[in-house]
C-alpha cells in the first residue's frame, strides 16, 4: 500500500492534527478539502527531514515503543505490552499517538504494524531506553512519572503583572526615543534604567520583558535606528487580562528570546536551542495539571519534563540537566504570572495562579481575576496615585506624563514641570495632557496642577533646534538677545543668521540643551520629535482590541488574525515581529506564495517595500527572488513587516478538488 492509502483511513480532524504535529503548513482550502489535505500530507511525510524533526519531539513512551518496533520489525501490540509490562490499553494509546505523528500505521489491527521507509531511516538516532532490561526493555518507560505534591509549602504570586511591566517599559521608550545599538537591540544602559521601575527586581527579567515586546511586534525601529512603540501596543494593553496573557504566553512559547535551555546566561545567549519551544510547550501542559492550592516539587516536574521530551535533553547545544532547565522554566512561568513560587529566583515548588488557570484550562476564563480600574487619583500636591489594578492601557499613558519618585509607597508618581516638558518633547500637546488628566482622574484636575501644565506649555518650544546644519531658532528677537547675554549659553552658540536664528555646531547640541534646561527654558530638539501616540480623552472608550486578539482559543493558546489557523494568514494582513515574519516566509516558501516586505537596506538604512518570492528561509536571513528575477538576501532583523499580496496563489491548489458531494466529511466541513 502507498502512504496516501494508509492516510485514507484518517478522519479530517486527525489529518489536521497530524499536520499540526509534523509542522506541515496547509492553505485554507486544504484544511477544508480532504483530498488536497491527503496529498499535501503524503508528500510531506515522505520527506526525510520531517521524520527527524518529529522524532525529537516524541515523549519517552513514544520514543521507546518506536525504538522497539524499529528493532523488532514483526512486533505488535501484545509483544509491546509484554516488553513494557503494561496494559494493552496503555500500549494502544501510545501506538495511536505514533499514528497521529504519521510514523507508524496499523494494518487491520495493531498486531500488524506498517513502518514507512522514512520512519525506518530513524533507526540511527532513536536510542534504546537507558537502563532497559533484555527481557522487559520497555518496563517503566511507557507510563509517565508522577508529579510530587508539597502540601503546606507557601508559594506567592508575582508582584504586579507582566502587562503592567509592559506598560512601564513601553511608556519609557515612547517618551525617551531610545537609539538602538549597531546590533539593533536596546542599549544595556537604557535597559537597566527600565529594569529599575519593573515589578520584579531579578537579574534577567528586563531582558525577558524586552524580548517578549520585540517578539510581539510592539517595538519597531525607525529609519534612524530609533526604538518606537507600534500602534498595536495601545489596543493590546486595553484588551482583557486573559487575552493579554494568552498572547504573551503564546509569544513566550514560540519566542526566540531569553532561552531557558541555554548552556550559559539566557540573557546573553545569541543562539536559540531548537528544542526550546517543545520544552516550553510541555511545561505549559504540566502547569495545566496543577491546582490553585497544592504546590508541586520542581524535581518531580523535571522528571516529567524529561519523560515528555527526552531527546530535548540530548542536544549538544543546550543544557542537559532537566532539573536546572525545569527551574528556569518555572521562573519564566512566574514572570508570566501563570504560577506562584516559593523562591522567585530559584523555585523549588510552584502552583497554579487564577491567571494561569484562565489561560491554560478551558472554561475557566476570567474566574478569580481582579477587575481593572480605568481611573487614577491626582492630588493637589501634583502626585498621582495609581491603584494596583489600574489598567495597563491607562498606566502606559499616565507614565508618559509622570516622573520617578524614589522611596514612598508603590504606585505614586510625581507630575512636575520637567515630566510635562518631557511629554511635550515627545510630540504631545498641552490640550491632550490637560484633557487626559482631567477625565482620567477621579479627583479631577486641581487648579494649581492645571496652571503648571499650561505654564510649561507656554515656555515649551520658544527655543527650537532645527537639524538643518543645526540652527537655533527663537520665537522672538528679544529671547535671542536674552540668550546672548548668558555666558554659559552663548559659548555654545555660533554665528547669528538673523535676529531670531543662530548656527550651532554638532558637538555643542548636547551641552547647549543641558544649559538651556538648567536655566529654566524648555527647548525642543526637532530631531528627537517623531510621530507619537495621542493621549486618550475618555476612560469609558478604551480602544477595541485589534483583529489578531479576537477569538483566542484556550486549547492552543493562539491569538492570531481571525481565520489564521495553523499557519494560514489572510491576505493584506501586515505581520510584524520576527517570529511571525519568519513563519509567514516559511509558509510562502512551502506553498509557493509571493510576499510583500518592508525592510531597511544594509547600506544607508533606507526603508523600502518590495514583492519577493522566498527560495530559502534561514535562522537569520532569507533568500528571495524579486519580481525582476534577481535573487537577493535579506536580513530577517531588517524586515519591519510582511504580508501576502492579493494575487498570491498556492502552487499546490492547481489540482482539481474532489467533488464535495462524494466526500461526506468534506461536505460537513464546508457546512
Amino acid at each position: 500500500m502507498k502512504l496516501i492509502d494508509y492516510l485514507g483511513d484518517f478522519s479530517i480532524e486527525d489529518l489536521r492534527e497530524m499536520a499540526r504535529r509534523r509542522g506541515v503548513r496547509v492553505s485554507q482550502d486544504a484544511r477544508v478539502g480532504r483530498q488536497t489535505l491527503l496529498r499535501t500530507l503524503a508528500g510531506a511525510l515522505e520527506q526525510y527531514g520531517s521524520v527527524y524533526s518529529s522524532v525529537i519531539r516524541l515523549n519517552q513512551a513514544e520514543a521507546a515503543v518506536l525504538w522497539y518496533l524499529l528493532h523488532h520489525k514483526r512486533a505488535g501490540q501484545s509483544a509491546i505490552a509484554q516488553a513494557a509490562t503494561a496494559e494493552a490499553a496503555v500500549v494502544r494509546g501510545v501506538l495511536e499517538s505514533l499514528r497521529l505523528w504519521g510514523l507508524v500505521f496499523p494494518e487491520g489491527d495493531w498486531e500488524h504494524i506498517h513502518i514507512p521507509p522514512g520512519t525506518q531511516a530513524a533507526t540511527g538516532y532513536v536510542a534504546a531506553p537507558k537502563g532497559s532490561e533484555p527481557d522487559t526493555p520497555l518496563a517503566g518507560f511507557v507510563v509517565p512519572p508522577e508529579l510530587q505534591t508539597a502540601p503546606g509549602v507557601r508559594c506567592d504570586p508575582r508582584p504586579g503583572t507582566l502587562s503592567g511591566d509592559f506598560a512601564e517599559a513601553l511608556s519609557r521608550i515612547a517618551r525617551t526615543r531610545m537609539k538602538l545599538t549597531q546590533a539593533r537591540r536596546i542599549n544595556r544602559r537604557d535597559l537597566r534604567n527600565i529594569e529599575a521601575a519593573l515589578a520584579i527586581p531579578l537579574e534577567g527579567y528586563g531582558d525577558f520583558v524586552y524580548s517578549l515586546l520585540v517578539e510581539a511586534g510592539f517595538l519597531l525601529a525607525s529609519g534612524e535606528n530609533i526604538l518606537t512603540v507600534a500602534e498595536t501596543a495601545e489596543p493590546w494593553l486595553a484588551a482583557p487580562e486573559r487575552t493579554r496573557a494568552l498572547t504573551y504566553t503564546e509569544g513566550w512559547k514560540q519566542g526566540h528570546g531569553y532561552p531557558e535551555s541555554a548552556s550559559g546566561d539566557p540573557a546573553e545567549a545569541s543562539y536559540l536551542p531548537p528544542q526550546l519551544g517543545d520544552q516550553r510547550a510541555r511545561m505549559l501542559e504540566i502547569a495545566a495539571e496543577l491546582d490553585l492550592e497544592t504546590p508541586v516539587v520542581v524535581g518531580s516536574v523535571a522528571a516529567r519534563l524529561a519523560w515528555m521530551v527526552p531527546m530535548a535533553f540530548q542536544q549538544w547545544n543546550g543544557n542537559r540537566d532537566p532539573s536546572f532547565v525545569a527551574a528556569r522554566l518555572a521562573r519564566s512561568l512566574y514572570w508570566l504570572g501563570l504560577v506562584a513560587v516559593d523562591d522567585p529566583d530559584a523555585p523549588r515548588h510552584f502552583r497554579l495562579t487564577p491567571l494561569g488557570r484562565a489561560v491554560l484550562i478551558p472554561d475557566t476564563a476570567g474566574e478569580g481575576l481582579v477587575p481593572e480600574e480605568h481611573c487614577f487619583f491626582l492630588q493637589p500636591n501634583a502626585e498621582v496615585f495609581a491603584p494596583p489594578n489600574l489598567s495597563p492601557w491607562v498606566l502606559f499613558h499616565l507614565r508618559r506624563l509622570t516622573g520617578e519618585k524614589k522611596g514612598g509607597p508603590a504606585g505614586m508618581y510625581p507630575l512636575n514641570a520637567e515630566s510635562v516638558r518631557r511629554a511635550l518633547d515627545s510630540g504631545l500637546t498641552v490640550t491632550q495632557v490637560a484633557t487626559f488628566l482631567e477625565r482620567f482622574s477621579r479627583t479631577g484636575l486641581p487648579a494649581n496642577v492645571k496652571a503648571m501644565v499650561e505654564t510649561a506649555g507656554r515656555q515649551h518650544g520658544r527655543i527650537r533646534l532645527v537639524p538643518t546644519e543645526w540652527v537655533l531658532v527663537t520665537d522672538q528677537p528679544e529671547l535671542m538677545d536674552e540668550l546672548r547675554n548668558l555666558k554659559t549659553i552663548v559659548a555654545q552658540m555660533g554665528e547669528p543668521l538673523t535676529e531670531r536664528t543662530a548656527l550651532v555646531a554638532d558637538a555643542a547640541i548636547t551641552p547647549l540643551m543641558r544649559q538651556l534646561r538648567t536655566r529654566g527654558y524648555a527647548p525642543i530638539n526637532q530631531a528627537e520629535v517623531g510621530d507619537t501616540l495621542p493621549l486618550p480623552a475618555d476612560p469609558e472608550k478604551a480602544p477595541p482590541p485589534p483583529a489578531e486578539l479576537v477569538g483566542s482559543r484556550n486549547s492552543t493558546l493562539t491569538a492570531g488574525p481571525e481565520g489564521a489557523e495553523d499557519g494560514v494568514v489572510p491576505e493584506n494582513v501586515k505581520v510584524t515581529g520576527r517570529r511571525q515574519i519568519r513563519e509567514l516566509l516559511e509558509l510562502a516558501l512551502e506553498v509557493g506564495l509571493s510576499i510583500e516586505i518592508d525592510y531597511l537596506g544594509d547600506a544607508q538604512r533606507k526603508r523600502a517595500t518590495e514583492v519577493v518570492y522566498p527560495v530559502y528561509v534561514g535562522p537569520q536571513e532569507v533568500i528571495a527572488e524579486t519580481e525582476d528575477g534577481e535573487e537577493r538576501t535579506y536580513r530577517l532583523a531588517a524586515i519591519l513587516w510582511a504580508r501576502l499580496v492579493q494575487d498570491s496563489e498556492p502552487v499546490a491548489e492547481s489540482e482539481p478538488e474532489s467533488d464535495p458531494e462524494s466526500d461526506p466529511e468534506s461536505v460537513k466541513e464546508v457546512e
